[in-house]
């Protein structure tokens, strides 16, 4: 039987960085593979020349047995190619039924309660659901991830990739969604998955392939692999496991507001040396609670200033930056980075950690700060100067982290903050959050990872319907189903 896809030699290059170098790979029909890698290995790139997105610079591609020319995702489209992309590409003026609308076949003019029915038949048939008349740009995260996903299911797909679809994704959801899959995998279809999740590549994957610096390194049936020589096979050496939380005395308040309150609370607090996780199913108000504690929305929140607890409520962002607060955001290119500027520029863009004489940049030392951290938190990158637009995704989450701890914060408000970060990497973060933690450093952590929660955090409140509904501790008996529970409003300490 042919190859549905095969992909022969391909390289790409974009300029002096080498991304893909005589790649390789069959995608047979009715299998699903799942394709891993550090970031920067090359995964995206390699799927976008798949959805026509990219041409390679050498190499052949062949559909069905046939040579054939991907020159875009029309034509990709057309041969029934779908893919689900790691960054959004929803308008955001539009509705989720219109958003759908755009990429189902064409239907002639539909009136909007059509569209609507249209988008409710399809999220009933696939079971991820979403307001279909909310606007896209108004949505969480999350929820925008849940609709590009139907976006790629709205046609009849033969080749279906998605990127690091699950990233915003509660357990739940992403079980359904792995059972979608397996259905149009039985319907055969063919399924490519990237994905930083070991488990989940093991989970649902008939196939794993390793890309390692823009090569493959290993093509093998799942049968044949388990997590060690994964992991192994995309860091190129064996990983040490995580230790675990070292419990600590906690100290003086660092923040306090009474949307940090659990039932029975009037205010609630984070003390320096603590990590209060927050668990949540995606859209049930972290990213407010995040910009409130930031000063991107108005809100009571009170800080430590050295001598006394202060009102924060009236200061601005540049204040609070200045008091000693950094945030990892949830969507790095709106509020993360300056996606045109340089690498060197998005890691001083608040301009607080930028060396100075005086009132004068001290470039040598500017320079040499942003080669220190590119390196520490290993930024894949051609240089300095390079437009951050050009980084891969996990790159990207790497450079605010970067960024951000260089700050040295009294209070680090993370969300998401490994979200699309390969093992190594997610290693490297949770390292970095501990250690910000036993120097006296507070931190607001809402993640969308239970896991990363529970090895992390000194105590996880769970959100729902915009407020916290209790509070676990991570090391309490059955503290997972308590969480789950809560996360559904199924139990609440009120």
């Amino acid at each position: 039987m042919n190859p549905l896809l095969e992909l022969t030699g391909i390289t790409k290059r974009f300029g002096e960085v080498v991304a893909l170098e005589g790649v390789s790979l069959r995608i047979s029909p009715g299998r699903i593979i799942a394709l891993l890698g550090e970031n920067g290995a090359g995964k995206s790139t390699l799927m976008r020349i798949c959805d026509g997105l990219l041409r390679p610079d050498a190499g052949e591609i062949a559909w069905d047995g046939q040579p054939v020319h991907l020159t875009g995702p029309a034509v990709a489209r057309s041969l029934g190619i779908g893919m689900v992309h790691q960054h959004f590409t929803l308008v955001p003026a539009m509705t989720v039924a219109e958003n759908l609308a755009l990429a189902a076949p064409p239907r002639g003019v539909q009136s909007p309660s059509a569209l609507v029915r249209s988008a409710n038949a399809l999220m009933e048939r696939t079971g991820l659901k979403v307001d279909p008349c909310a606007l896209a740009g108004d949505l969480p995260v999350g929820l925008q991830q849940r609709v590009e996903i139907l976006k790629a299911l709205s046609a009849p797909v033969r080749l279906l990739i998605l990127d690091e679809p699950t990233a915003v994704l509660t357990p739940r959801e992403t079980t359904e969604l792995f059972n979608i899959l397996r259905q149009l995998r039985d319907d055969g279809a063919s399924i490519v998955l990237i994905t930083h999740k070991l488990p989940e590549a093991l989970a649902i994957a008939q196939e794993v392939v390793v890309l390692r610096h823009g090569r493959v390194v290993l093509d093998a049936n799942r049968e044949e692999v388990n997590a060690e020589a994964l992991s192994t096979a995309m860091v190129g050496r064996t990983l040490e496991q995580p230790e675990a939380l070292i419990p600590l005395e906690t100290g003086e308040i660092i923040v306090s507001s009474p949307l940090l309150a659990c039932p029975g609370q009037e205010t609630g607090v984070i003390r320096a040396g603590e990590v209060l996780g927050v668990a949540g199913v995606d859209g049930n108000g972290q990213s407010e609670l995040a910009e409130s504690m930031i000063g991107l929305r108005n809100a009571p929140v009170t800080v430590y200033t050295g001598a006394s607890l202060s009102p924060a409520d009236e200061w601005p962002i540049a204040e609070r930056i200045a008091w000693g607060m950094a945030h990892i955001p949830d969507d790095r290119h709106t509020t993360g980075l300056a996606l045109q500027a340089s690498v060197r520029d998005n890691l001083f863009l608040a301009g607080d950690t930028l060396p100075r004489f005086g009132v004068f940049i001290d470039r040598k030392r500017a320079e040499s700060t942003a080669r220190d951290l590119v390196d520490r938190y290993d930024v894949r990158t051609s240089g300095m100067s390079a437009p951050v637009s050009e980084l891969s995704g996990g790159n990207q989450q790497k450079l605010i982290v970067a960024r951000e701890m260089n700050r040295e914060p009294k209070l680090l408000v993370a969300v998401n903050p490994t979200r699309g970060l390969d093992i190594g990497a997610t290693g490297y973060v949770h390292q970095t959050i501990k250690a910000h933690r036993e120097r006296g450093g507070a931190t607001l952590l809402i993640s969308n990872e239970l896991e990363e929660l529970l090895g992390l955090s000194d105590r996880i409140a769970v959100l729902y319907a915009g407020r916290f509904i209790g509070e676990v501790l991570p090391g309490a008996p059955e503290a997972r189903e308590r969480i789950g529970r809560m996360m559904t409003g199924a139990e609440s300490e009120a």
